[in-house]
């Protein structure tokens, strides 16, 4: 999925993720965006709302945290968003 691009368009916030703000972009796509990357309706930065599939004890490699979720990495490279509640410390 290309990442989203803010447009004028934001929805409602999520109710079981505080911060977190539904977005369409100029094409019609939507995903989750964290409050504060966007101002004025447009994106302060590009940003991809894909969430990640890991299995249970699958290492994953932290990249950034942003309103209880981590982009993480797969050992092959594959990135993704997961909940903090969902990580464990190795």
């Amino acid at each position: 999925m290309p990442p989203l691009r803010a447009s004028p368009t934001f929805g409602h916030c999520s109710p079981d993720n505080p911060g977190w703000r539904w977005t369409t972009n100029a094409a019609g796509l939507g995903g989750w965006l964290p409050e504060g990357l966007a101002v004025d309706g447009r994106a302060t930065e590009t940003f991809d709302s894909a969430e990640l599939t890991v299995e249970v004890g699958q290492r994953v490699t932290r990249l950034r945290r942003l309103n209880g979720w981590s982009l993480c990495e797969t050992e092959h490279g594959v990135r993704g968003w997961l909940p903090d509640s969902h990580l464990a410390h190795a």
